[in-house]
């Protein structure tokens, strides 16, 4: 839940300022995306969160400013008047925005310097969507990344139940003499005891993501005991994940000797 506090927001740009409207764009500490508007009911300037995906549809003439108010994740919202500063309740009272009922388009039409101010809210939507998009790139590297770490100390506990869950029904590994193993022959593998990892530590790694797909590459350096031989391997490993369902699985890779 995110609570609408102007004590707590840094500006970002004031993208409407005249005698009619205030409409000044706002972000916290973790990035957050809030808009401080005049509002005609009550009386006074109103803090509120928005999403990325919500200013560009303002952005894009798709919806009005009283409905981007009205979509927004603030369940509580800040308002600042001459009188007084306080958070209300969105469920206890019924904000009314000034110039509420209009868009981008109309909200620039009004105002003196028109092309100003569409290239004002046209540089404002690309740096929004270019963050988000950032955004979403980071959060999913992490995704896949915590997905790979999963999967590695599944590997070491010989965790059945977590490697076949993070595992795509598709799954195939190819070792480093070329020999390819699926999901029930990898997981066999681990069961049968014959393969116990002591050490695992990755080197390098990077991750690329391509739409739906994930690449990750690293070099691994382990201590197994291979039917009951201590064996020390350096090796370069691909793995390849795909987004299901909104959710990374890895769906195989492959695995060559390093010349670390």
């Amino acid at each position: 839940m995110l609570v609408a506090e102007s004590s707590n927001l840094i500006q970002v740009k004031v993208l409407i300022s005249n005698s009619f409207i205030h409409l000044e764009l706002l972000e916290n500490e973790e990035g957050n995306l809030f808009l401080a508007s005049t509002a005609n009911k009550p009386k006074g300037i109103v803090y509120y969160a928005i999403t990325p995906s919500l200013f560009c549809a303002f952005a894009e003439n798709s919806i009005t400013l009283q409905t981007l108010f009205n979509e927004s994740p603030s369940l509580f919202v800040q308002i600042s008047s001459k009188d007084k500063t306080a958070l209300y309740s969105r469920n206890d009272i019924n904000v009314i925005l000034a110039s509420g009922e209009k868009t981008v388009k109309h909200l620039a039409n009004n105002w003196v310097h028109k092309n100003m101010a569409m290239i004002e809210f046209q540089t404002t939507y690309k740096m929004i969507t270019e963050k988000f998009q950032k955004n979403m790139s980071m959060r999913e590297t992490e995704e896949i990344r915590l997905v790979y770490d999963d999967w590695k100390n599944a590997l070491i506990n010989a965790d059945l139940a977590l490697l076949a869950t993070i595992s795509a029904d598709n799954f195939e590994w190819i070792n480093d003499i070329g020999i390819t193993n699926n999901k029930k022959q990898s997981l066999d593998k681990i069961a049968s005891g014959n393969l116990r990892y002591l050490s695992w530590v990755n080197e390098d790694l990077t991750i690329k993501i391509i739409g739906d797909i994930g690449i990750l590459k690293t070099t691994e350096i382990l201590k197994l005991i291979v039917y009951n031989q201590r064996v020390n391997i350096v090796q370069d490993v691909t793995a390849i994940f795909i987004k299901q369902d909104g959710k990374w699985l890895l769906a195989g890779g492959q695995e060559t000797n390093s010349k670390f």
